[in-house]
This record gives C-alpha cells, structure tokens and sequence, in this order.
C-alpha cells in the first residue's frame, strides 16, 4: 500500500530536521513514491555534503581567527560585539563571555575615545587605519594600541543597509618599548 512508504518518507523527514543527516529511504518501486524516495535520499545526501562544507569553512576560519596576533571584533549594525578572537580576550584582559552579546558601550566604558571611533565607523561605513590610541583595561593597566576599522558588509543585505563594522586591535607595548 501507499501507507507505509509515506510513514518512512515522513519519519526520514522528521530526522533529518533533527539534525540526523544520514537518513536515507529504502525504494523498492519504481512508481511516484519510488521516484520521491529516490529524490529524498538525493537531497539528503546534498544537504550533507553542503553542511560538511560550512562546518569545515567555519572551522577554517576560526582557526584564522585564533591564529592572528591581533585582535579581531566584529560589530552588529546594533553595536553589538558578534565575536572575538584570543587576541582579544588578552588585548583587553577580558574574557569573550563578558564581550560577545554585549554593546560596545559596555566593553568600552572605561574608553570614551574608542567608544566614540567605533560608533563614528558603524555610522559612516568607513575604512579608517592605525588610529593609535590608549586602552584603559578593566585591570588598571593602560596600553597603547593601533585600531583600524573596516565596514562589514552582508551580501544577503542590499547595497546601502546598515553594516555591521570590523574591528583589529594592535597591541603596540612591544614595539614602543
């Protein structure tokens, strides 16, 4: 009957919506379920290879990330921190939970100066480099650091929509020692 192939369509449908991606649907006719089941079994093992490919990309660029020098901040249009890298945390002696989620108001409480060059660069979409400047870190410490912006475009958004904004911190302690 027609039943039960529907119920094993149905239930492959609701696994792989689960995130279980090895679903595959036994065909044993060669009518329209036949056809659908064949069809399934395609597109799973298409959405299978595409999330293998994110979750490598995604990989790779954290691995970039973690291996910079710098710091790296990415900002929402919202002035929200999206994420961070290591050199971050260390730059601004701050662990990333108390930064990512969080406005850059409250990251930069102590720094009015960078406060007011990151909210000049999400509202003018504009690449600025090698602002040098001091951070006032939680810690007391006082370092002199490099900050360079750059607008961070969405390809989804259409051209003129609020971007969100890329930070790099340079830590210059060493090189003006």
């Amino acid at each position: 009957g027609i039943a039960w192939p529907i119920v094993r369509l149905s239930s492959g449908v609701r696994a792989i919506c689960a995130g279980d991606y090895n679903q595959k649907i036994q065909v044993q006719s060669r009518d329209e379920i036949g056809e659908l089941a064949e069809s399934f079994n395609l597109m799973a093992d298409r959405l299978k290879a595409t999330i293998a490919k994110l979750v490598e990309n995604q990989s790779y660029t954290e691995n970039i990330l973690r291996s910079l020098l710098n710091g790296v901040m990415t900002i929402d249009p919202d002035s929200r921190i999206i994420r961070i890298n290591r050199s971050t945390e260390n730059i601004l002696n701050l662990p990333a939970d108390r930064m990512v989620g969080e406005e850059i108001s409250a990251v930069f409480d102590k720094n009015p100066s960078i406060l007011e060059l990151i909210q000049e660069g999400l509202e003018n979409h504009q690449v600025k480099e090698g602002m040098e400047t001091v951070l006032h870190r939680e810690d007391g410490a006082s370092i002199p650091i490099e900050i360079s912006l750059s607008p961070l475009e969405d390809p989804g958004k259409p051209a003129g929509s609020k971007a969100g904004l890329v930070v790099l911190i340079r830590d210059l302690t060493e090189i003006q020692a």
